[in-house]
């Protein structure tokens, strides 16, 4: 029995977020624990299912960090940087995913964040999930991510970002809500209208 039912929302979370939920029987639908970065429609109202809100976060590292070593640190700010942080919280990147670019260390990508301190006005240390495969010298290029499900948005209006997860209810922003990503679903390949409201509109099913 789940705490929180999928047409369910809640302000207070009954689960981490990103948790997963597959739906037992034939359907087997699968779903994410997400929060509403802003109000989302339900997928009555606009079918092209919620996007992530979170901006990119480009940095570079503060000092070096040695091959074994699972925590780096991470200036706050990086010149030039088109999206710059006034601030970190404790734990903004939690679960979410950091790319350490190295010349011909193709390994470290998709690294897990398990969590991250709060900044200190100039820079924040990243506590990894698993440990670095080789040394990171001060000042390497790195890019991080938050939890996928952690900022869901409203699609842009062209309708043409990635899809994170489909709300199945309206959900009031700050809300958390059960976002499906797998098994049978309707949504709309043309943006406007609703379905049937373009010649040559289908509806798709995935």
């Amino acid at each position: 029995m789940l705490r929180q039912g999928i047409r369910v929302i809640s302000l207070l979370p009954k689960y981490p977020i990103g948790y997963r939920f597959v739906e037992g029987g034939v359907a087997d639908r699968r779903f994410r624990y997400c929060k509403a970065d802003l109000a989302l429609p339900g997928i009555a109202e606009r079918i092209e299912g919620a996007a992530m809100g979170d901006t990119l976060h480009e940095k570079l590292t503060t000092i070096a960090a040695l091959a074994g070593a699972q925590d780096i640190t991470i200036d706050l700010v990086m010149a030039g940087e088109p999206h710059a942080d006034a601030s970190i919280a404790k734990d903004q990147f939690k679960n979410g995913y950091m790319n350490i670019h190295l010349l011909n260390v193709r390994a470290m990508v998709c690294l897990k964040v398990k969590g991250n301190e709060a900044d200190d006005g100039t820079s924040f240390v990243v506590h990894l999930e698993e440990p670095l495969l080789a040394d990171v010298p001060a000042d390497t290029y790195i890019d991080i991510h938050e939890n996928l499900y952690k900022s869901v948005t409203v699609m842009n209006g062209e309708g043409f970002q990635s899809v994170v997860a489909v709300p199945l209810v309206p959900v009031t922003i700050g809300y958390h809500f059960w976002g499906q990503t797998w098994g049978p679903c309707i949504c709309t390949a043309v943006q406007d209208g609703g379905i049937g409201g373009e010649v040559d509109q289908r509806s798709v099913y995935f």
